[in-house]
């Protein structure tokens, strides 16, 4: 049987933690562990994952003196992983009955696959959810180059939610790395690009586990110009490295640039002055810097159309 290591970092999500433990622990047909990873909660963290490894021995805790940050709390988790196939799965998620069963079925039956993501339910209260197993699962094997485009093309961390499905083959992830300090918000993002050229990727066309929704999620400090220069920086860090190892490297690292300069210069018109999100200035200097040739072309189309919207003005 085949053991996967699951790492739960945890910080404030003591009343989420035994429900995303027993998730882990009744997973079937799998040999699995859990260590419990708390950076230094404030709550009642450290007595709920004492109560669960006492009473499991598949359950450890580890306990930082002082909040590291997630990025040192995932990477620990990484280092502890010794099993066939590790998880890292954040204290306020759920998996779904037979998860892992089927990512391990894919990664099996597929070697030169590196890991395996599937879909999620977004829910506030994944206990309400009623999870029917599929009859037959639905998998594609994407190959590194068109993984790495797919990035590329829309700019964003298309994975999204599905982190806490990503099942990873542990050798791949040994191979790939750590998450770097550097990209606190885009870290998931660089990685699964970086995870790719390690091997192909197993797409799961069915839920694998439940992603909750609440006001303390972590994703909700990053927004607008702050992510998107976040998404540059892991662009830009991935390439550095990886660009003359692919046939389109170089071609694919502008189309990555293109993409977001475009998205800044549309934002410049669709979010208020006054946003959090950014001040327009900032939104245009990214633009400048990142793609100048897409900055003149948006500045010159806006301007043709100030023009013609002065002289319409002027007729009536």
């Amino acid at each position: 049987m085949k053991r996967v290591d699951v790492a739960v970092p945890c910080y404030r999500y003591a009343h989420f933690l035994k429900e995303c433990v027993a998730s882990i622990l009744s997973q079937p047909g799998v040999e699995v562990r859990v260590c419990i990873i708390d950076d230094a909660s404030p709550d009642d963290t450290p007595a709920v994952a004492a109560e669960l490894a006492a009473s499991d021995d598949r359950v450890t805790v580890r306990r930082h003196g002082s909040n590291r940050g997630h990025i040192v709390t995932y990477n620990e988790g990484l280092d502890w992983a010794t099993g066939d196939y590790l998880l890292l799965l954040s204290a306020d998620d759920v998996l779904v009955p037979g998860a892992l069963t089927r990512a391990v079925r894919v990664l099996e039956a597929y070697p030169q696959v590196s890991f395996v993501i599937g879909e999620t339910l977004k829910t506030a209260d994944p206990s309400k959810v009623t999870h029917n197993a599929p009859a037959s699962v639905v998998f594609s094997v994407v190959q590194p180059l068109d993984w790495i485009r797919h990035f590329c093309r829309t700019g964003i961390n298309f994975v999204g939610d599905a982190t806490a499905t990503a099942v990873v083959r542990t050798t791949a992830q040994q191979r790939a790395g750590h998450y770097r300090a550097d990209l606190p918000h885009a870290g998931d993002m660089e990685m699964w690009m970086r995870l790719s050229m390690q091997g192909a990727v197993g797409r799961l066309q069915t839920t694998q586990a439940c992603y909750r929704q609440h006001a303390g999620a972590m994703h909700h400090k990053y927004i607008g110009i702050h992510d998107l220069r976040q998404r540059k920086a892991a662009f830009d860090a991935f390439f550095n490295l990886h660009a003359d190892r692919l046939s389109e490297g170089r071609a694919l690292w502008r189309l990555a640039h293109r993409q977001l300069a475009t998205e800044a210069m549309r934002n410049v018109v669709q979010v208020p002055a006054r946003s959090p999100a950014g001040d327009p200035e900032d939104w245009l200097d990214f633009a400048r810097q990142t793609d100048e040739a897409i900055f003149a072309a948006f500045t010159r189309r806006w301007s043709d159309l100030t023009a013609l919207a002065r002289r319409q003005a002027e007729k009536i």
